[in-house]
């Protein structure tokens, strides 16, 4: 068996949680009698890990560093679990202290691998060149540069002309995305297993400008019209990409994919419940379904 552990060292205690993780995965997969090898990575080295051929990667940080992961593994379909020492751990679903009884409930097969659909992105600049395409599990975002002036930006799905917008930026995202920052910018909640994007304008300057759910299957292409040079094309809130009037993006649906090591127990409407705070009593209490 081989276990990658991915360590967003940027965060308190995370190079000791690594530390202690490496060798109890490995006593563990002894009392089971299986040969284990166990590889561990800063994130901030930005391994290569494409071509990896591992059983299970363990990514200790936060939502972040799941993201992070996702760009790193490229398609490389290995079960991904997350050891939350962030603030939210909506992808990052196992607490500190609760990890290692989670590891080893998914050493042992008792988990749920969960394939989450991520997109590819390309750019077409003005003068003919053409960015290496690039993945995100969450979203794409066209969003304006310094000079705070709106953009105007060309919207086609599978050609077809769909509207030009005019607002603060534009977020394609998946439905693993649609409780991030499409759903502040006012998008729906799409469950993980509708195969679907969602378009949503940011801080559009028209109010009948709506989101718009489309099929996965569908390609956009967005075309920068406004005058600008330094807007920018943002994957996951990581990376970016400078654009120019002209310049053309386009979004689908990647052929890889992001597995995630789901425990059976917390369930996807479960996170959900517990991350948006749903159930609640206005009154501070809890709701007559809570367990």
């Amino acid at each position: 068996m081989k276990v990658i552990v991915l360590g967003n060292y940027a965060k308190r205690k995370v190079k000791e949680i690594v530390a202690d993780l490496g060798p109890w995965v490995k006593k563990v997969c002894k009392a089971r009698k299986t040969a284990c090898e166990v590889e561990r990575y800063g994130i901030d080295e930005n391994p290569d890990l494409s071509g990896c051929s591992a059983d299970l990667v363990i990514v200790v940080g936060g939502d972040g560093s799941m993201l992070a992961a996702a760009r790193l593994l490229n398609g490389c379909e290995a079960p991904v679990i997350g050891v939350n020492v962030g603030k939210l751990g909506y992808l990052a679903g196992i607490r500190v202290e609760h990890a290692k009884d989670g590891i080893e409930k998914i050493i042992t097969g008792e988990y749920e691998p969960v394939r989450r659909m991520m997109l590819s992105c390309g750019i077409r600049h003005r003068g003919g060149k053409k960015a290496e395409a690039m993945v995100a599990l969450n979203d794409a975002v066209l969003s304006r540069g310094a000079s705070l002036r709106m953009l105007d930006l060309v919207v086609r799905v599978d050609g077809e002309f769909v509207c030009e917008y005019r607002a603060d930026g534009l977020i394609i995202s998946t439905p693993t995305g649609s409780t991030a920052y499409s759903l502040a910018a006012g998008g729906p909640i799409i469950s993980p297993l509708v195969e679907a994007l969602i378009i949503s304008p940011i801080c559009a300057h028209t109010l009948t400008n709506r989101p718009l759910v489309i099929s996965s299957t569908e390609r956009v292409e967005i075309t920068v019209s406004s005058e600008t040079d330094d807007a920018a094309l943002t994957l996951d809130g990581q990376t970016s990409c400078i654009l120019a009037r002209g310049d053309v993006v386009t979004v689908g649906r990647s052929e890889k994919a992001f597995v995630l090591a789901e425990l059976t127990a917390r369930g996807k409407y479960g996170t959900l419940r517990e991350k948006l705070h749903w159930g609640r009593n206005p009154a501070g209490g809890e709701g007559e379904n809570d367990t």
